[in-house]
Formats: structure tokens, C-alpha cells, sequence
């Protein structure tokens, strides 16, 4: 990373953050995100949904993943893609 990078750094890949990476990835913005824990922890804390929220994953593209079943795995390949970014 350059002095010049505008580089924005998410610490915690939790909902907020992860949605948060994937906001800024989609409108051209650098970002490094970092997770200190190799799984998510079992008792989320941000894990309610109100209308705001799901018009919000909406407009991010996550419409097929939000009450999936049988997730297609793109929520995994947009993060491999903002982590080359």
C-alpha cells in the first residue's frame, strides 16, 4: 500500500462490516478487510433484518441469497473479488 492509497481498512467481517466492504467494493472504493476469529460466532449480534436492511442487500444484488435455502456461494465470490481490489 502507497502513502497515496485511499484504501478504507473494516475491522471485523461480521454482517456490518461485510456489507459494509461490499458497498464500497461496488462503487470503486479500495478496502482491506481484517477478521480477528476464523468463524462467525454463533450468537450474532446484528442479525436482525428490518425493511431498511433488506431494501439495502437488495440494492446490493444479495436478493437470491437473503432467504435462500440453498446458498449460491456469491456472497463468498464478491469477497474474494474486493479482496483483490
Amino acid at each position: 500500500m502507497s502513502v497515496d492509497d485511499n484504501r478504507v481498512i473494516i475491522s471485523g467481517a461480521g454482517p456490518v462490516g461485510a456489507v459494509l466492504a461490499l458497498a464500497l467494493v461496488k462503487k470503486g472504493v479500495p478496502v482491506t478487510l481484517i477478521e480477528q476469529y476464523p468463524d462467525a460466532p454463533e450468537d450474532q449480534r446484528a442479525a436482525t433484518i428490518h425493511p431498511p436492511t433488506i431494501a439495502m442487500l437488495v440494492d446490493l444484488g444479495l436478493e437470491k441469497e437473503m432467504f435462500s435455502k440453498e446458498p449460491t456461494g456469491a456472497w463468498n465470490r464478491r469477497c474474494s473479488i474486493s479482496a483483490t481490489v
